[in-house]
């Protein structure tokens, strides 16, 4: 279905704000549903790790994996104040740049934490029960590891969720 509205959105021709981050949002939530393939040959093979063994990868595929997740949140977060202001406010702009350019520094942000959680106070354990590598980290590292989750996913959502209210 991403591949399909990707199409679309790139079909149209428009390069306004919501198509932008439609088209960002269908390329994630693709990466993200092909990610999953070494997930689910773990589920076919019994749950055995299988690739999940190798540490390289397995570092690789949670960076990889769960900063997509929480690019794709903000994403939906930008797309949806977006809408949210041109409804309440519709002679208000919204200016494509800052907003992909909030988006870029994001990422780079959360690629830094990302990969200087996976290379620093923790280490990768394999989950039989999802089947996946998990990034467990140490004891005196749980706090920042809660704060960056709440900053990073509880906080897009929230206003993602005060947005959808509001318009």
């Amino acid at each position: 279905g991403n591949i399909l509205a990707l199409r679309y959105f790139h079909s149209t021709g428009r390069k306004d704000l919501s198509a932008v981050l439609y088209s960002i949002s269908c390329i994630c939530d693709f990466v993200i549903s092909f990610w999953h393939y070494p997930t689910t040959i773990a589920f076919f093979r019994g749950r055995v790790p299988g690739i999940f063994n190798n540490l390289i990868f397995c570092g690789f595929w949670n960076v990889a994996f769960f900063f997509l997740q929480k690019f794709t949140i903000f994403t939906v977060m930008l797309l949806s104040v977006s809408r949210t202001v041109a409804i309440v406010l519709p002679f208000f702009k919204v200016n494509k740049f800052r907003a992909l350019l909030s988006l870029g520094i994001y990422a780079i942000m959360l690629l830094v934490v990302e990969i200087t959680g996976a290379i620093y106070k923790g280490r990768f354990i394999y989950l039989s029960v999802g089947p996946f590598c998990l990034l467990q980290p140490e004891p005196e590292s749980l706090g920042r590891v809660t704060f960056t989750l709440v900053l990073l996913v509880a906080v897009p959502s929230i206003v993602t969720f005060i947005s959808f209210i509001v318009s």
